[in-house]
């Protein structure tokens, strides 16, 4: 059984910690933290992250101010990786100011991590430089625009829209162009241009399904954004400078609504209306709230509905103007003729589809893009990862042998994806060649000191050549990074044990 605890120690600084506790009782382990920086506004909850050396990772219990309790946090249900989980570029961007995150290494970041630690202006409004300097000269504005900050309101809706997408909207697949991160995202230009964000077209007939972050996805599959012509936007109901107070949202949102229907468009009539609570709530009957997978929260989905269970509209079964049957490419750059997706990009946009989804077509289509990069791009460190994966994983026709071949030129080609040091690793010692085996998790180890499953095989691998004084001292190196990893506790025991080792 492990327990999490939080400690104080005189308000500041707040710990929180895991143990163990073993069948007779005894504490098996013990792991103390202890919290250096708070995300989120608080209202729905507060994050933590815990830095170690320039490494940052997620604490696992958040505070739910809501219900005014201390729970697991997002991305702990179901797994349990304790203070392991390192915070991604991707999350970051969204929940802080300026991050500085090394390019390609998981949870390592400049120092200081932050050159601004809360959600500022350059966030929506872009790099703000410029802006201060004509300010400060007293220069006045040429035109109808100040072109020294971008302004949301004035920029055509769909980009607009683009810069809440960003962290507002994940997709079924998100794919970053390559050389780009997440934070080259800028306000003002198109999102496509850093990551593409594609939904799972849905079956004709099915009933909405949404995502936590599937906000945009959810808007355009509404009947009132067709009808709109795409003037329907995020700005169109939302002013992000002000949050309305419980009292005056029923009227905030409906004064919204009420800017494109009449007060003749709801088919219920006027007393009826008035006699719900919240009266009159229009956003209340046609945009619903559904639980999600976060405990003590709920979201809105922001698809607008006649009424619950509506089926998704025919239009959603139209190719737009990517040409993709099968994926709505969601922050496409707004133009009138097809313009085709990057096959790099597709294939990498399939792959996450087949992964989240059993739907054989989205399979099919990751196949015959492979197929095609395998001619055309074959020196690319993504394909060959791909396509290794293809050799190792293909049953009865795998082929350790090309997949090893493949995964070798992908790390020679700049590859620094954990899983590709990995399946190596594991692909060599299934071949008999634990050494080499020992060469690639210690290259790996390089880039990704804090990972524990890099620790693990590589005990494995130096237990297989008869090593267990070095197979205990690696063990003993990821124990201290990670005390609570059940397999690094296992695989320790095992090799502690009377027991003879098997290699």
């Amino acid at each position: 059984t492990e327990i999490y605890t939080l400690s104080l120690h005189d308000a500041l600084p707040i710990y929180q910690s895991v143990y163990g506790v073993e069948a007779n009782g005894k504490n098996s382990f013990s792991h103390k933290e202890k919290l250096t920086y708070e995300i989120g506004s608080g209202v729905n909850a507060m994050g933590f992250v815990i830095r170690r050396g320039n490494y940052l990772f997620q604490a696992p219990l958040a505070f739910y101010t809501k219900t005014r309790t201390w729970d697991l946090a997002p991305g702990y249900r179901g797994h349990d990786v304790g203070f392991s989980r390192a915070i991604s570029g991707r999350c970051i961007a969204c929940h802080s100011g300026l991050p500085q995150p090394v390019p390609n290494r998981s949870g390592l970041y400049n120092d200081p991590p932050f050159q601004e630690l809360a959600i500022g202006c350059e966030n929506c409004h872009g790099p703000g430089q410029l802006h201060v300097e004509a300010r400060m000269k007293g220069e006045l504005v040429a035109g109808c625009r100040d072109r020294t900050i971008v302004n949301p309101a004035k920029l055509p809706m769909w980009l607009a829209s683009n810069i809440c997408m960003s962290c507002h909207e994940d997709g079924d697949a998100q794919v970053l162009k390559p050389g780009k991160s997440f934070i080259d995202i800028r306000p003002g230009v198109p999102l496509d241009d850093v990551v593409a964000l594609f939904k799972l077209r849905p079956e004709r007939g099915s009933a909405a399904q949404s995502a936590l972050l599937d906000r945009y996805g959810e808007m355009i599959s509404s009947k009132c954004y067709d009808s709109s012509g795409g003037r329907l936007g995020c700005l169109t109901c939302h002013e992000p400078h002000m949050e309305p107070s419980a009292e005056k949202a029923v009227g905030y949102y409906r004064s919204k609504c009420l800017s494109c229907h009449t007060d003749k468009s709801c088919g219920l009539p006027l007393k009826v209306r008035l006699s719900e609570s919240p009266a009159n709530d229009c956003a209340g009957c046609h945009i619903l709230k559904q639980n999600v997978s976060l405990p003590h929260s709920s979201i809105t989905n922001h698809r607008i509905v006649v009424a619950p269970g509506e089926p998704n509209p025919e239009f959603l079964f139209r190719p737009d103007t990517a040409g993709l049957a099968d994926l709505i490419h969601l922050d496409a750059i707004l133009v009138t003729e097809k313009v085709g997706v990057a096959s790099l990009t597709l294939l990498q946009a399939y792959r996450q589809a087949s992964l989240s989804t059993d739907v054989p077509k989205y399979i099919e289509s990751y196949r015959a893009v492979l197929d095609q990069l395998a001619t055309t791009q074959p020196g690319n460190p993504v394909v060959l990862s791909a396509l290794a994966q293809r050799a190792a994983l293909g049953g009865e026709s795998a082929d350790t042998d090309k997949a090893i071949q493949f995964l070798k030129q992908a790390l020679a080609s700049g590859s620094t994806d954990q899983g590709d040091h990995l399946l190596l690793a594991e692909l060599l010692v299934r071949k008999g060649r634990p050494p080499e085996a020992i060469d690639v998790l210690r290259k790996g180890l390089r880039h990704d000191s804090y990972y524990a499953s890099y620790y693990q095989l590589l005990a494995v691998c130096y237990m297989k050549i008869g090593n267990h004084r070095r197979a205990r001292e690696i063990l003993q190196e990821g124990l201290q990074q990670a005390p609570e990893n059940h397999i690094l506790r296992q695989l320790f025991n095992k090799i502690n044990s009377p027991v003879p080792l098997l290699n």
